[in-house]
Formats: structure tokens, C-alpha cells, sequence
């Protein structure tokens, strides 16, 4: 599973950590974090221990990494992100 961690909504809510500091507290492993700085987000590929019910600023990436090559993914992340998967 992919997800994104969006920083505006996590503001919202209260939570001003670091995006990586909140996915360990939620014992959400990942093999690759990108930040999207453009968007507001960050991008985490291949999740583990995912929490059933998610906080409301973290969501499914449905894009396929493949398709992401050139927006904050180059081959070689993909290449990591498929041979972890």
C-alpha cells in the first residue's frame, strides 16, 4: 500500500511532527518517503502495519509508481519500490 501524508490537513487536525515522525508513532513501516513540497505532501511507498481506520490527512497514492517517474520518482525508486513489494 502507498500513501500520502498531506501536511495542510495534518495542520488542520493539530499535528504539526514531521510526517516520518507520525508514520513511526502509527508503527507504519515504509521502504521510500518522497516529499512533494509542490503539493503539500509526502509520498510513502510500500506500507506495512497499516491502521485499519487512517487519520483523515493520510490517504491511498493510486497512481503506480511507474506512472510517477518524472514527478518525484526516478527508475531507480521504482526499481526499489517493485522489488519491495
Amino acid at each position: 500500500m502507498n500513501l500520502v501524508y498531506d501536511i495542510m490537513a495534518a495542520g488542520y487536525s493539530g499535528e504539526m511532527r514531521h510526517a516520518q515522525a507520525v508514520m513511526k508513532e502509527l508503527g507504519i513501516e515504509y521502504t521510500l518517503s518522497v516529499s512533494q513540497a509542490a503539493s503539500d505532501c509526502w509520498w510513502f511507498f510500500c506500507c506495512k502495519n497499516t491502521p485499519e481506520t487512517l487519520p483523515r490527512f493520510l490517504t491511498v497514492l493510486d497512481a503506480k509508481p511507474r506512472n510517477l517517474i518524472g514527478f518525484g520518482l526516478n527508475s531507480k525508486m521504482v526499481d526499489l519500490i517493485e522489488g519491495a513489494e
